[in-house]
């Protein structure tokens, strides 16, 4: 969920539903025009060996190290925090069986810090306070000062910060807390710098599979990551805990090292390119034009616009907090030990992972067999989504603290299903209402998901402070009461139809025409 405001170039929809890139300003020629205007094949260049490739595998591992850092403090809390005596005796009502709020195993959660639920909580928060603040500079920064400067710069001050994060939660919580939000600072600033990257290092036919690729690196991060911290929590240096961000911190400070040599911004300026592919990926740059001004009153007072903005602040709210909180929900309700924690957590992602493949390879043959229009498929994929994801964590809170493999099974559904409805419902809608703009319009969006990062954590640690099964349900009623809001205003609401206001005659091409480009997924999908 990043801002395409750093793309130098436009993605327009096509009347199959598809998403084809088209250079800033450029006006479509006709078909009998473009015969005689095209220049001469460049001789395609293989892929395996080039240094396009090279980029390409850099940039999934700076992704995946950047949800490494991001999410690494979320598990590692369930480590580093001591236990309230009090919570020890404390028991839920429910009528089956009286659950303990702690696990058995308490002793090997037990950790160093006396915090509140409300403080870790606050903590967590953090890094999207940062993120938030800096998502509109993000990309003006890099067209500024160019991408590698920002993606070895980025790569290793997150990692680095990562390595101070110990030392600074034993000094203090509000050390660890500034430390977060300039985590989220660096974030937002430096992720743009991978979209440019890949403007100047892809050709256009390889470009979505290549970006697509790369953005795999997200949900392998969450995949690694708890398995991970949980080995780490019992067998790591210095106390366990610490060993998280030791680990994930040099592994990303090695990373920006090999990334000084590796990453160029552009292929004029790379050493050890051949000519042959420099020639086949220049001979087919896109150029940075200057963005067409958006039309602001149109753009606030769009019913379609405002409701994919609602849809992606519910999906970003279910995320998030299972996201953040889940390692806790492992912990306080379903009473899993450190081992089983960190399996378990991991399971939804993995879910998560599949489904985006399948929605990437199946979206198009599948809306094809439909026949019916984009704006009816869109609408009944997020519905079916986001409404399943719901009632996923209604029958959640019906549970006993017995049923744990049930609940588990429960919240790896509600996760896959819910990017059945962000990935195949509104994720490429602003492709397709207003091409022009969807850099700005991803930009605002993007707020709407990253507030949903600043409440989340605060709602859970208002109503959380003991951890019981009764606490932990408001904090899923919500959740659920969220996914639901957003499949009922994107039913109304939600459209994938082009609008008057982001028409342009000079500067939008015609929809439907696909000459000079292949067919491309849709890189929103993997965001």
């Amino acid at each position: 969920m990043f801002p395409y405001d750093s793309f130098p170039y436009r993605i327009r929809h096509t009347l199959t539903g598809r998403c084809d890139i088209m250079m800033e300003g450029e006006v479509q020629p006709s078909t009998a025009a473009a015969e005689d205007e095209r220049e001469p094949m460049i001789e395609r260049v293989p892929l395996w060996g080039s240094c396009r490739l090279i980029y390409t595998i850099c940039a999934t591992v700076s992704l995946f190290n950047c949800f490494l850092l991001r999410f690494s403090l979320s598990f590692a809390l369930v480590c580093m925090v001591k236990f309230q005596p009090q919570n020890l005796t404390n028991t839920s009502s429910d009528p089956d069986t009286l659950c303990p709020t702690m696990p058995p195993s308490k002793d090997i959660y037990m950790g160093d810090m006396e915090w509140s639920k409300s403080l870790q909580e606050w903590i967590l928060s953090g890094f999207f306070y940062g993120f938030l603040v800096s998502l509109i500079a993000g990309g003006w920064v890099s067209d500024r000062f160019g991408g590698k400067l920002l993606f070895v710069l980025g790569s290793l001050t997150q990692s680095l910060l990562a390595l101070a994060i110990p030392a600074a939660a034993r000094y203090n919580p509000v050390s660890l807390f500034v430390l977060r939000i300039l985590q989220g600072l660096v974030c937002g600033l430096y992720l743009p710098s991978h979209f440019q990257l890949f403007s100047k290092w892809s050709h256009p036919s390889e470009r979505t599979r290549l970006m697509s690729f790369a953005y795999m690196g997200f949900p392998l991060a969450l995949v690694i990551i708890y398995p991970l911290s949980s080995f780490l929590c019992q067998y790591g240096i210095d106390g366990g805990w610490p060993s998280i961000f030791y680990v994930t911190g040099f592994f990303g400070t090695a990373c920006s090292l090999f990334f000084c040599s590796l990453v160029y911004d552009s292929p004029d300026k790379h050493p050890r390119i051949s000519n042959l592919e420099r020639s086949y990926i220049s001979g087919n740059s896109l150029k940075v034009n200057k963005p067409l001004k958006p039309p602001l009153k149109s753009i606030f007072l769009s019913a379609p616009i405002n409701a994919n903005h609602v849809a992606h602040f519910c999906y970003s709210w279910g995320y998030i907090t299972m996201a953040t909180n889940l390692p806790l929900i492992m912990k306080e309700v379903l009473h899993f030990d450190v081992r089983q924690n960190g399996i378990f957590s991991s399971l939804p992602y993995i879910g998560s992972f599949l489904m985006r493949l399948i929605i990437a390879v199946g979206f198009a043959p599948l809306h094809k067999l439909t026949k019916l229009g984009l704006t009816n498929f869109r609408k009944i994929n997020h519905t079916f989504g986001a409404v399943l994801a719901g009632v996923s964590i209604l029958f959640l809170t019906m549970l006993t603290c017995q049923q744990q493999y049930l609940a588990v099974s429960l919240i790896t559904l509600s996760l896959v299903v819910a990017d059945i409805a962000f990935t195949s419902g509104y994720a490429c809608s602003f492709l397709e209402l207003a091409p022009p703009y969807v850099g700005f319009l991803t930009g605002i969006n993007n707020v709407f998901g990253s507030l949903a990062g600043v409440l989340s954590p605060t709602l859970v640690g208002f109503v959380t402070p003991n951890g019981t099964h009764e606490e932990w349900n408001i904090v899923l009623f919500v959740t659920a009461g969220f996914y639901f809001l957003g499949a009922v205003v994107y039913l109304i609401f939600g459209s994938s139809e082009l609008q008057s206001w982001a028409v342009d005659e000079e500067k939008i091409p015609l929809l439907g025409d696909q000459e000079d480009m292949e067919d491309v997924r849709h890189k929103a999908l993997l965001q």
